[in-house]
């Protein structure tokens, strides 16, 4: 357990610990909530908020710890904004200048110039050829970004 914590990124393990603080947080709220209104409803919805947030730390923990995802790194070269949409596509160039294209959420801090590391969760899905469709179904595959430093022209971080 303490190897998997030293050699797991910093990221990951971020969202590791706050799926499951959330998911402690929400059956200590619902069982002082239940003491002080008797409401055992709020209490029920709370367990099951705490076993659904169980499951999701359990699945990440045992990705991690089998070194189930996939990153891409690169330095950001582009940033297009998708109208009436909830992402935008972002190019990211690697060292060896391949170009790839992600999408990603609006809400994700990123900037030109800067370099990525991105975490995804290794999947066997195809593309279906709908920029729509494929971002809807691999939504659930992004876990994280994270910020190298601005790019200063060598292979050195």
């Amino acid at each position: 357990m303490m190897a998997l914590l030293k050699e797991c990124p910093r990221i990951l393990l971020q969202k590791l610990f706050i799926t499951g603080l959330l998911g402690i947080g929400c059956i200590v709220v619902g069982a002082v909530y239940c003491i002080a209104a008797h409401d055992t409803v709020f209490l029920a919805l709370s367990a099951a908020l705490f076993i659904g947030c169980a499951y999701r730390t359990i699945g990440l923990y045992c990705m991690i710890a089998g070194k189930n995802y996939c990153t891409a790194e690169g330095t950001c070269i582009g940033i297009t904004p998708k109208p009436m949409r909830r992402y935008r596509s972002v190019r990211l160039m690697d060292a060896e200048g391949v170009e790839s294209t992600l999408l990603l959420d609006k809400r994700t801090k990123i900037k030109i110039g800067s370099q990525y590391r991105i975490y995804f969760k290794n999947h066997q899905r195809p593309g279906f050829g709908s920029e729509y469709l494929d971002t809807a179904l691999s939504a659930d595959h992004y876990l994280g970004i994270e910020e190298l430093g601005e790019y200063s022209g060598s292979n050195s971080r």
